[in-house]
This record gives C-alpha cells, structure tokens and sequence, in this order.
C-alpha cells in the first residue's frame, strides 16, 4: 500500500482550492435552491443551500411569459449565426495569412494588429452602423464582432503547424485552394474550431452591451438584456408580472429561474467540446 506524503505547501494547496470551489459552486446552489423554493422561505431568508417548500412556479410562469420565451429565441438566433459567421470569416482570413508568399501579407498582419491595440470608440461604431442601415438588425450585433485580431492570430499559428505535405498532396491531386481548405485543412483542425466557437458562442450568448446600443425594438431583445432589465432597472418585465410575483411568487425566485434557465445551455454544450476546446488552445499558443 501507498503511502501519501503530505506537506505544508500540500495542505495549504489544496485548502485553497477547495475554498475556491465553494465560492464558485455555491453561487449556483443558491439560485437554484431560491428558485425552487416556496415565497413565504424565500421571504423570511431561510434558504441557502437546499430548496424548502419545492415549487416549480417560477419556472412555469418563466416559460409560459411570451417576453423571456421571445428573449431566450432571439439569443439562440444570435449565437448561431454570431458563431457561424464569426469561425468561417476567421478561417477564411487566416488561411492565406498564414502563407509566407502571400502578397500583401505584412501589411494586413500591421492592420490586425492595430486594430487589436487602437479602437474608434462608442459613438463612431453606433454613426456607422446606422449609416449603413444596420441598426435594429441581428447584423448589427453580428458584424462588429465578426473578425477578431487575437482569434486571426492563433489561427494563422495553428494552420502554420499543419504539414504542407498534406496541401502539396492535394494539390496534385488536383484539388482547389477552397477544397484544400474545407476538405484537408479543417478536417484536421477541430480543436481549433471547437476553441473559436466555443469564444464566439459565449461571446453572444452573454451579450448585452450591443444589443442595448443597436437595438430599440424590445422584440429583438436577447434574453441577457430582459434580465437586465429585471434585475437592475426595475425588478420585473412588466405590470402584469410585478402584480403576480408580488402575490404569488417571490421576484427573486422569477430572477433566479430566468437565470438557470438562461445558463443551461452553455452548461450542456461545454462538457462536449472541453477537450477539443483546451487542445485548440494550447495548440494555437504553443506552435509556430
């Protein structure tokens, strides 16, 4: 049998860590616990880590308000075409970047990399996107954040760590720059494309400060921006909603419900691409 060695850095390590874990666990189990509890507990204060009184009220009031449902669409809406939009215009920028012998391959590396340091600002983004007519459009919140410096960038040094063995295969084989891209290159480079979705998906999906700019209509609201509004402004969506949680419901469990609601998603999808996801990562920053 093995012995385990513990020392004082051990300890403390571990103590740490562990406290950590609390803090960023509890969070979650209180919200939970708050939703599914009973209003008279949760007005009295009396939950904190398990539910008392279990209801599940303030989930069926969440999925049957047209407001959070509306949301909740238009936020997948976004992801998807913010995430498709954002990894294909990153790919088709990197690639023939990432050729030494592209023309003009300096010059729009010096570009990238200014637009990485130097911003136009609020105002001058919110003129241009007016005058090209994009306000109040799912554009307006996908085009600004399509092409990003630092994703170019460790795009460029993941598809230059790639063989050229296999495009120079290719090639004789008589296969296009476009079928040499979609058909070699990003069959080999999932990691990566898992790591870029993953960035641009939660990038829209917790996106609320564009949509608060480039969006009036309260149809096209994500859902980030209706918590917003329930939590900071004023607590509830609208009329009808103050009066019910203020007899039947507790508005902390509405807020709460909305945000599990909110955040299940992402905690689906995750466990499925972290591998590929820490491996685009270290890959992208350790070549090249």
């Amino acid at each position: 049998m093995v012995k385990v060695r513990w020392n004082l850095f051990d300890v403390i390590n571990y103590a740490l860590m562990g406290l950590l874990c609390i803090l960023i666990i509890y969070p979650f189990l209180y919200m939970t616990a708050v939703s599914l509890s009973g209003k008279i507990y949760v007005m009295q204060g009396k939950v904190f880590l398990y539910p008392l009184g279990i209801t599940f009220k303030s989930y069926q009031y969440m999925l049957s308000n047209n407001v959070i449902v509306l949301a909740f669409l238009n936020t997948i809406k976004y992801t998807l075409v913010g995430t498709i939009s954002g990894v294909l215009l990153t790919v088709l920028s990197a690639y023939p970047l990432s050729k030494q012998d592209f023309f003009g391959r300096k010059l729009f590396m010096k570009v990238i990399v200014v637009t990485m340091i130097f911003n136009g600002g609020i105002i001058p983004n919110y003129l241009l996107i007016l005058k090209l007519g994009l306000y109040n459009s799912l554009w307006a919140l996908v085009l600004p954040v399509a092409i990003n410096g630092v994703f170019i960038i460790m795009t460029i040094t993941f598809f230059q760590a790639i063989p050229k063995e296999l495009e120079e295969s290719a090639m004789i084989d008589g296969c296009s720059v476009y079928g040499i891209l979609f058909k070699i290159i990003l069959p080999v480079s999932k990691p990566l494309m898992a790591a870029l979705a993953l960035f641009f998906a939660m990038y829209h999906y917790n996106s609320y400060f564009l949509p608060l700019i480039y969006l009036s209509d309260k149809t096209l609201f994500p859902l980030q921006v209706v918590l917003k509004e329930m939590i900071i402004s004023a607590g509830a969506l609208m009329e009808e909603q103050r009066m019910i949680a203020a007899t039947e419901y507790a508005q902390v469990s509405l807020q709460y419900a909305t945000i599990i609601i909110s955040i299940l998603p992402m905690l689906v999808v995750f466990p499925f691409i972290q591998k590929y996801f820490i491996k685009g990562v270290m890959v992208g920053a350790i070549k090249g």
